[in-house]
Protein backbone atom coordinates (compact mmCIF):
# COMPACT_ATOMS: atom_id res chain seq x y z
CA UNK A 1 0.00 0.00 0.00
CA UNK A 2 2.74 2.25 0.51
CA UNK A 3 4.25 1.89 -3.43
CA UNK A 4 0.20 2.09 -4.07
CA UNK A 5 0.09 5.73 -2.48
CA UNK A 6 3.84 6.41 -3.43
CA UNK A 7 3.18 6.14 -7.29
CA UNK A 8 -0.48 7.70 -6.90
CA UNK A 9 0.89 10.88 -5.75
CA UNK A 10 3.95 10.93 -8.29
CA UNK A 11 1.32 10.41 -10.89
CA UNK A 12 -1.02 12.92 -9.45
CA UNK A 13 2.00 15.32 -9.41
CA UNK A 14 3.25 14.69 -12.97
CA UNK A 15 -0.20 15.12 -14.27
CA UNK A 16 -0.47 18.61 -12.49
CA UNK A 17 2.98 19.67 -13.83
CA UNK A 18 3.73 19.61 -10.60
CA UNK A 19 7.07 16.96 -10.12
CA UNK A 20 7.37 17.80 -6.56
CA UNK A 21 7.15 21.57 -6.31
CA UNK A 22 4.26 23.98 -4.80
CA UNK A 23 1.88 20.61 -4.31
CA UNK A 24 4.63 18.35 -2.52
CA UNK A 25 5.33 17.89 1.01
CA UNK A 26 7.28 20.37 2.39
CA UNK A 27 9.69 17.96 4.37
CA UNK A 28 12.65 16.92 1.89
CA UNK A 29 12.41 12.88 2.13
CA UNK A 30 8.28 12.56 2.53
CA UNK A 31 7.97 12.51 -1.06
CA UNK A 32 10.38 9.63 -1.66
CA UNK A 33 8.88 7.42 2.08
CA UNK A 34 6.52 5.38 -0.37
CA UNK A 35 9.58 3.85 -1.95
CA UNK A 36 10.23 2.03 1.90
CA UNK A 37 7.52 -0.41 1.20
CA UNK A 38 9.79 -2.00 -0.61
CA UNK A 39 11.97 -2.45 2.13
CA UNK A 40 9.47 -3.73 4.37
CA UNK A 41 8.63 -6.26 1.84
CA UNK A 42 12.31 -7.45 1.53
CA UNK A 43 12.31 -7.66 5.58
CA UNK A 44 9.16 -9.69 5.46
CA UNK A 45 10.51 -11.55 2.58
CA UNK A 46 13.49 -12.44 4.81
CA UNK A 47 11.25 -13.22 7.40
CA UNK A 48 9.35 -15.63 5.58
CA UNK A 49 11.93 -17.44 3.58
CA UNK A 50 13.45 -18.11 7.22
CA UNK A 51 10.26 -19.92 8.14
CA UNK A 52 9.85 -21.78 5.19
CA UNK A 53 12.90 -23.49 5.68
CA UNK A 54 13.12 -27.19 6.39
CA UNK A 55 9.86 -28.09 5.50
CA UNK A 56 11.41 -31.09 3.31
CA UNK A 57 11.76 -29.59 -0.21
CA UNK A 58 15.29 -29.97 -2.23
CA UNK A 59 16.52 -26.63 -4.08
CA UNK A 60 15.12 -27.26 -7.31
CA UNK A 61 11.82 -27.61 -6.71
CA UNK A 62 12.02 -24.98 -4.17
CA UNK A 63 13.05 -22.66 -7.17
CA UNK A 64 10.63 -24.22 -9.38
CA UNK A 65 8.07 -23.16 -6.99
CA UNK A 66 8.91 -19.73 -6.82
CA UNK A 67 9.06 -19.12 -10.29
CA UNK A 68 5.83 -20.06 -11.30
CA UNK A 69 4.57 -18.21 -7.98
CA UNK A 70 6.00 -14.98 -9.64
CA UNK A 71 6.88 -15.29 -12.83
CA UNK A 72 3.31 -16.40 -14.74
CA UNK A 73 1.23 -13.08 -13.17
CA UNK A 74 4.47 -10.86 -14.21
CA UNK A 75 4.63 -11.56 -17.80
CA UNK A 76 0.69 -11.47 -17.44
CA UNK A 77 0.89 -7.99 -16.56
CA UNK A 78 4.02 -6.40 -18.25
CA UNK A 79 1.65 -8.06 -21.81
CA UNK A 80 -1.02 -5.75 -20.62
CA UNK A 81 0.88 -2.90 -19.52
CA UNK A 82 2.98 -2.93 -23.06
CA UNK A 83 -0.31 -3.54 -25.04
CA UNK A 84 -2.25 -0.84 -23.66
CA UNK A 85 0.08 2.17 -23.28
CA UNK A 86 3.30 0.77 -25.19
CA UNK A 87 6.75 1.68 -23.90
CA UNK A 88 10.35 2.15 -25.53
CA UNK A 89 11.50 0.00 -23.44
CA UNK A 90 11.24 -3.30 -25.27
CA UNK A 91 12.12 -1.81 -28.75
CA UNK A 92 16.02 -3.38 -27.91
CA UNK A 93 16.66 -7.32 -27.41
CA UNK A 94 18.03 -6.84 -23.52
CA UNK A 95 14.99 -4.49 -23.20
CA UNK A 96 12.58 -7.04 -24.35
CA UNK A 97 14.45 -9.74 -21.99
CA UNK A 98 14.71 -7.72 -19.07
CA UNK A 99 10.97 -7.00 -19.14
CA UNK A 100 9.92 -10.89 -19.94
CA UNK A 101 12.66 -12.48 -17.70
CA UNK A 102 12.68 -10.04 -14.47
CA UNK A 103 16.60 -11.06 -14.63
CA UNK A 104 18.79 -8.70 -16.44
CA UNK A 105 20.71 -11.39 -17.82
CA UNK A 106 22.25 -9.27 -20.88
CA UNK A 107 23.06 -6.35 -18.86
CA UNK A 108 26.40 -5.48 -17.80
CA UNK A 109 27.82 -2.46 -16.32
CA UNK A 110 24.35 -1.06 -17.07
CA UNK A 111 20.59 -2.34 -15.79
CA UNK A 112 17.54 -2.19 -18.53
CA UNK A 113 14.30 -2.13 -16.02
CA UNK A 114 11.49 -4.15 -17.02
CA UNK A 115 8.71 -2.39 -18.97
CA UNK A 116 6.59 -2.99 -16.24
CA UNK A 117 8.83 -0.88 -13.82
CA UNK A 118 7.74 -2.40 -10.16
CA UNK A 119 9.75 -5.86 -11.62
CA UNK A 120 12.92 -4.55 -11.17
CA UNK A 121 12.24 -5.53 -6.91
CA UNK A 122 11.57 -9.18 -8.07
CA UNK A 123 15.12 -8.92 -9.49
CA UNK A 124 16.41 -8.71 -5.90
CA UNK A 125 14.12 -11.15 -4.89
CA UNK A 126 15.28 -13.95 -7.21
CA UNK A 127 18.50 -13.60 -6.18
CA UNK A 128 17.63 -13.77 -2.24
CA UNK A 129 15.56 -17.18 -3.66
CA UNK A 130 19.20 -18.36 -5.05
CA UNK A 131 20.75 -17.96 -1.53
CA UNK A 132 17.90 -19.81 0.27
CA UNK A 133 18.36 -23.09 -2.24
CA UNK A 134 22.20 -22.93 -2.07
CA UNK A 135 21.15 -23.40 1.40
CA UNK A 136 18.73 -25.75 1.17
CA UNK A 137 21.14 -27.57 -1.16
CA UNK A 138 23.89 -27.48 1.62
CA UNK A 139 21.25 -28.69 4.53
CA UNK A 140 21.79 -25.83 6.57
CA UNK A 141 19.30 -24.08 8.58
CA UNK A 142 18.48 -20.15 9.32
CA UNK A 143 21.65 -19.53 11.08
CA UNK A 144 23.30 -20.68 7.52
CA UNK A 145 20.99 -18.73 5.38
CA UNK A 146 21.61 -15.44 7.38
CA UNK A 147 25.33 -16.14 7.24
CA UNK A 148 25.24 -16.46 3.75
CA UNK A 149 22.95 -13.50 2.96
CA UNK A 150 25.02 -11.42 5.31
CA UNK A 151 28.07 -12.07 3.27
CA UNK A 152 26.54 -11.38 -0.42
CA UNK A 153 25.38 -8.07 0.82
CA UNK A 154 28.65 -7.29 2.77
CA UNK A 155 30.46 -8.18 -0.69
CA UNK A 156 28.62 -5.30 -1.85
CA UNK A 157 30.59 -2.81 0.47
CA UNK A 158 33.72 -3.87 -0.96
CA UNK A 159 33.12 -4.42 -4.73
CA UNK A 160 30.77 -3.88 -7.65
CA UNK A 161 30.74 -6.28 -9.99
CA UNK A 162 30.43 -5.98 -14.00
CA UNK A 163 27.45 -8.23 -14.43
CA UNK A 164 23.43 -6.72 -13.26
CA UNK A 165 22.26 -9.81 -11.83
CA UNK A 166 25.42 -10.38 -10.00
CA UNK A 167 25.07 -7.13 -9.09
CA UNK A 168 21.57 -7.40 -7.42
CA UNK A 169 23.25 -11.31 -5.63
CA UNK A 170 26.03 -9.12 -3.82
CA UNK A 171 24.59 -5.43 -2.80
CA UNK A 172 24.31 -3.66 0.74
CA UNK A 173 20.13 -3.52 0.35
CA UNK A 174 19.89 -7.28 0.50
CA UNK A 175 20.78 -6.73 3.95
CA UNK A 176 17.22 -5.74 4.16
CA UNK A 177 16.99 -9.84 3.43
CA UNK A 178 19.20 -10.79 6.43
CA UNK A 179 17.22 -8.28 8.83
CA UNK A 180 14.08 -10.24 7.96
CA UNK A 181 16.04 -13.40 9.00
CA UNK A 182 16.95 -12.19 12.20
CA UNK A 183 14.07 -10.74 13.06
CA UNK A 184 12.28 -14.74 12.72
CA UNK A 185 15.37 -16.09 14.85
CA UNK A 186 14.68 -13.73 18.01
CA UNK A 187 10.67 -14.46 17.17
CA UNK A 188 11.05 -18.11 16.82
CA UNK A 189 12.78 -18.44 20.02
CA UNK A 190 11.07 -16.00 21.84
CA UNK A 191 13.48 -13.93 22.80
CA UNK A 192 12.93 -10.04 24.34
CA UNK A 193 8.97 -9.81 24.34
CA UNK A 194 9.23 -7.50 27.01
CA UNK A 195 10.89 -5.52 24.54
CA UNK A 196 8.70 -5.73 21.71
CA UNK A 197 6.70 -2.56 22.36
CA UNK A 198 10.13 -0.49 22.29
CA UNK A 199 11.19 -1.79 19.46
CA UNK A 200 8.16 -0.65 17.29
CA UNK A 201 8.68 2.68 18.95
CA UNK A 202 12.14 2.84 18.20
CA UNK A 203 11.57 1.99 14.70
CA UNK A 204 8.80 4.11 14.29
CA UNK A 205 10.49 7.32 15.53
CA UNK A 206 13.43 6.48 13.15
CA UNK A 207 11.48 6.75 10.23
CA UNK A 208 9.95 10.37 11.40
CA UNK A 209 13.45 11.37 11.88
CA UNK A 210 14.07 10.40 8.22
CA UNK A 211 11.43 12.26 7.04
CA UNK A 212 11.48 15.15 9.31
CA UNK A 213 15.00 15.60 8.87
CA UNK A 214 16.32 19.23 7.72
CA UNK A 215 18.85 17.48 6.06
CA UNK A 216 17.95 15.43 2.83
CA UNK A 217 19.29 11.96 3.29
CA UNK A 218 20.83 10.39 0.17
CA UNK A 219 18.60 7.47 -0.43
CA UNK A 220 18.53 5.76 -4.14
CA UNK A 221 14.97 5.42 -4.82
CA UNK A 222 15.87 5.19 -8.81
CA UNK A 223 16.12 1.49 -9.64
CA UNK A 224 18.99 1.84 -11.70
CA UNK A 225 21.05 3.35 -8.53
CA UNK A 226 20.42 0.96 -6.44
CA UNK A 227 21.54 -1.97 -9.14
CA UNK A 228 24.90 0.47 -9.33
CA UNK A 229 25.32 0.04 -5.78
CA UNK A 230 24.72 3.72 -5.43
CA UNK A 231 24.21 4.56 -1.89
CA UNK A 232 22.26 0.80 -1.60
CA UNK A 233 23.52 0.95 2.40
CA UNK A 234 21.90 4.28 3.16
CA UNK A 235 18.34 3.14 2.55
CA UNK A 236 18.87 -0.25 4.51
CA UNK A 237 20.17 1.73 7.31
CA UNK A 238 17.51 4.70 6.47
CA UNK A 239 14.62 2.40 5.95
CA UNK A 240 15.58 -1.13 5.97
CA UNK A 241 16.26 -1.09 9.79
CA UNK A 242 13.28 0.93 11.28
CA UNK A 243 10.61 -1.37 9.83
CA UNK A 244 12.78 -4.32 10.66
CA UNK A 245 12.36 -3.16 14.40
CA UNK A 246 8.34 -2.49 13.74
CA UNK A 247 8.22 -6.15 12.11
CA UNK A 248 9.70 -7.60 15.18
CA UNK A 249 8.08 -5.39 17.47
CA UNK A 250 4.48 -6.14 15.95
CA UNK A 251 5.13 -11.05 15.63
CA UNK A 252 3.05 -12.16 18.29
CA UNK A 253 2.03 -15.97 18.63
CA UNK A 254 -1.56 -15.35 17.90
CA UNK A 255 -3.50 -13.30 15.52
CA UNK A 256 -6.46 -10.83 15.77
CA UNK A 257 -10.27 -11.48 15.00
CA UNK A 258 -12.99 -9.45 13.50
CA UNK A 259 -13.47 -7.32 10.16
CA UNK A 260 -10.27 -5.20 10.29
CA UNK A 261 -8.27 -9.04 10.64
CA UNK A 262 -10.04 -9.95 7.93
CA UNK A 263 -9.77 -6.88 5.52
CA UNK A 264 -5.78 -6.70 6.19
CA UNK A 265 -5.61 -10.59 5.58
CA UNK A 266 -7.38 -10.24 2.42
CA UNK A 267 -4.94 -7.23 1.40
CA UNK A 268 -2.72 -9.61 1.56
CA UNK A 269 -3.44 -12.27 0.00
CA UNK A 270 -4.02 -10.23 -2.77
CA UNK A 271 -0.87 -8.18 -2.01
CA UNK A 272 1.53 -9.30 -5.00
CA UNK A 273 -2.04 -8.40 -7.55
CA UNK A 274 -2.02 -5.32 -6.06
CA UNK A 275 1.42 -4.99 -6.16
CA UNK A 276 1.96 -5.83 -10.32
CA UNK A 277 -1.26 -4.11 -11.76
CA UNK A 278 -1.65 -1.02 -9.82
CA UNK A 279 0.48 1.03 -11.84
CA UNK A 280 -1.75 0.17 -14.97
CA UNK A 281 -4.68 0.56 -13.19
CA UNK A 282 -3.54 3.95 -12.10
CA UNK A 283 -2.34 5.04 -15.72
CA UNK A 284 -5.69 4.03 -16.95
CA UNK A 285 -7.21 6.68 -14.40
CA UNK A 286 -4.62 8.90 -15.29
CA UNK A 287 -6.06 8.79 -19.00
CA UNK A 288 -9.49 8.28 -18.87
CA UNK A 289 -10.85 9.71 -16.39
CA UNK A 290 -11.84 13.66 -16.75
CA UNK A 291 -10.24 14.89 -13.69
CA UNK A 292 -8.94 18.87 -13.84
CA UNK A 293 -5.12 18.91 -13.61
CA UNK A 294 -3.86 20.30 -10.78
CA UNK A 295 -6.59 18.23 -8.85
CA UNK A 296 -4.28 15.48 -7.15
CA UNK A 297 -5.88 14.64 -4.18
CA UNK A 298 -8.62 13.96 -6.62
CA UNK A 299 -6.56 12.03 -8.30
CA UNK A 300 -5.45 9.59 -5.63
CA UNK A 301 -8.54 9.58 -3.75
CA UNK A 302 -10.08 7.55 -6.78
CA UNK A 303 -7.07 5.90 -7.98
CA UNK A 304 -5.84 4.26 -4.61
CA UNK A 305 -9.05 2.71 -4.11
CA UNK A 306 -9.20 1.50 -7.71
CA UNK A 307 -6.05 -0.15 -7.62
CA UNK A 308 -6.81 -1.91 -4.52
CA UNK A 309 -10.38 -3.26 -5.60
CA UNK A 310 -8.61 -4.32 -8.57
CA UNK A 311 -6.40 -5.87 -7.36
CA UNK A 312 -8.36 -7.64 -5.62
CA UNK A 313 -10.42 -9.02 -8.39
CA UNK A 314 -7.32 -10.23 -10.37
CA UNK A 315 -6.22 -11.93 -7.72
CA UNK A 316 -9.81 -13.83 -7.42
CA UNK A 317 -10.58 -14.27 -10.70
CA UNK A 318 -6.69 -14.71 -12.09
CA UNK A 319 -4.22 -15.27 -9.71
CA UNK A 320 -5.83 -18.08 -7.76
CA UNK A 321 -7.26 -20.00 -11.40
CA UNK A 322 -4.10 -19.60 -12.70
CA UNK A 323 -1.68 -20.52 -9.52
CA UNK A 324 -4.09 -23.48 -9.54
CA UNK A 325 -3.39 -24.14 -13.29
CA UNK A 326 0.14 -24.39 -12.72
CA UNK A 327 -0.17 -26.49 -9.87
CA UNK A 328 1.58 -29.74 -10.38
CA UNK A 329 -0.37 -32.76 -9.96
CA UNK A 330 -0.61 -35.10 -7.32
CA UNK A 331 1.16 -38.10 -7.47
Amino acid sequence: MLVVILHAGCMGFYRAGDGGGAHAPKFFNALQFGNSGVDLFFVISGFVMAHSLGRGTSAWPFLVARWRRIWPLFVLASAIFIILFGTADVTTLPRLLSSLFILPLSDTTGYHQPALAVGWTLGFELMFYLLVAITIARRGGTPALLMLTAVAAAIGLIVTVPWAPARMLFNPIDFEFALGIVAWLIWARDWGRAWRPPLVAAGVLLLAAGLASPVPVVIPANPLLIVANVHSFNRTLAWGLPWALIVLGLLSETGSDGIAAEMLSALGDASYSIYLFHFIILKAVAELVPLPQNAIVAFMAIGIPLSVAGGLAIYRWVERPLLQLLRPAAR
